[in-house]
């Protein structure tokens, strides 16, 4: 195996100058442009949930699932101890029932741990 210093340089000098290199060199691809914000009309009405791995804290709780109203921008963070705990338990029994009129709409991120049917649990829960 060969080092010299430079060679990433030399690397890219040769690739510059190389036709076959230049021809086969794809063209980036065009941005992706910005997608609309939806439009909201009233306070959770549109919830964006994800759930974050946190250092563990003293409780032993190792996840936070973060609810936020996309209306008002309000964080909602609710440790657990893994991120399949239930979400009828005591300490996450807050009441919202007097923001609700109809059933708000979960915006699970794509995040593997975070499944759909979590979103609606606590949608549920709430209502």
């Amino acid at each position: 195996m060969a080092y010299w210093s430079g060679v990433a340089k030399d690397v890219e000098e040769y690739c510059k100058s190389c036709i076959d290199c230049q021809q086969a060199k794809l063209p980036p691809p065009p941005p992706v442009p910005l997608q609309p914000a939806s439009q909201v009309e009233r306070p959770w009405e549109r919830l964006g949930v994800d759930v974050l791995e946190v250092p563990m804290s003293v409780q032993g709780n190792k996840y936070l699932l973060v609810v936020q109203d996309h209306f008002t921008k309000w964080l909602e963070p609710i440790p657990l101890k893994n991120p399949n705990d239930r979400l009828d338990q005591p300490r996450t029994n807050r009441n919202y029932s007097v923001v609700w009129k109809s059933r708000p709409f979960c915006n699970p991120t794509k995040a593997p741990t975070l499944k759909a049917t979590y979103c609606t649990k606590y949608c549920v829960r709430l209502e």
